[in-house]
């Protein structure tokens, strides 16, 4: 059974006098080192490398590019965006093909405001990917709230956000308090984060990473079990997909 995820929706949606949102739009073409700067106070840049490098594998040459933006209504529809964009390279895991906090090759996004406030970015978050948010170097991914839901707009009962991980896909937003002069790095390791916009300043609104961390460790596990990652909660297993284990 699934629910529907309706966390602070219609602040969500909405973009107050004192907010600015710059929102992807389908068929959107973006470039590696492509500044968005339609946003006061904040400029974002598309990270990446224009230099071939090779691969983990070392089997191919890479160079980092930004796919055409794809629709995706229902998906994003609870957290007021559109479409989203991703890249053709995974994010490092740990220092492997650079850093992994502030990385140079990859798909990643960097954020420069000039004000303090509250960052929302919007995207597609992939299940069982460690999200990382850095602050000038520094992960602060335990500071963020979240929202959104699932690809079909809704939410399952068992969806969990523990140790900055995800167990399913989330089509909807972080949220995290950003000072300034600071230099935000935004990413998933080892996998592609979709971007689907940003807004600055915004409300601090969802589900809070420390809160959830808190209130879920109790309840929640996340292990591996006979090769598999295995969800427990109340006494029972289940898949990262939700289907119950006996």
């Amino acid at each position: 059974m699934k629910k529907i995820f309706t966390l602070i929706a219609v602040a969500m949606m909405a973009v107050g006098a004192n907010a600015q949102q710059f929102k992807v739009a389908a068929d959107d073409q973006f470039t590696v080192g492509q500044k968005v700067t339609s946003v006061a106070d904040i400029t974002m840049t598309f990270g990446g490398s224009t230099t071939p490098y090779p691969n983990k594998k070392g089997d191919k040459t890479l160079t980092d590019a930004y796919k055409k933006a794809a629709a995706h209504a229902t998906a994003f529809a609870s957290v007021g965006y559109d479409a989203s964009t991703d890249g053709n390279g995974n994010n490092p895991v740990g220092d492997d093909n650079g850093s992994s906090t502030t990385p140079t090759r990859g798909t990643y996004y960097v954020f420069e405001p000039t004000a303090a406030g509250n960052l929302e970015v919007a995207g597609v978050f992939n299940a069982d990917k460690t999200v990382v948010v850095s602050e000038d170097g520094t992960d602060i991914t335990s500071t963020i709230s979240y929202a959104g839901t699932q690809e079909d707009g809704t939410l399952a009962d068992d969806f969990a956000f523990v140790d900055n991980t995800f167990n399913y896909k989330l089509y909807g937003t972080i949220t995290f308090a950003v000072k300034a002069g600071s230099k935000y790095y935004v990413m998933i390791q080892g996998s592609k984060l979709g971007f689907a916009g940003f807004k600055f300043p915004a409300t601090a609104a969802g589900i809070n990473g420390v809160e959830a961390a808190a209130t879920a460790a109790p309840a929640v596990k996340k292990y591996v079990e006979n090769g598999q990652i295995v969800i427990e909660k109340a006494g029972k297993k289940f898949t990262v997909a939700g289907a119950q284990l006996k």
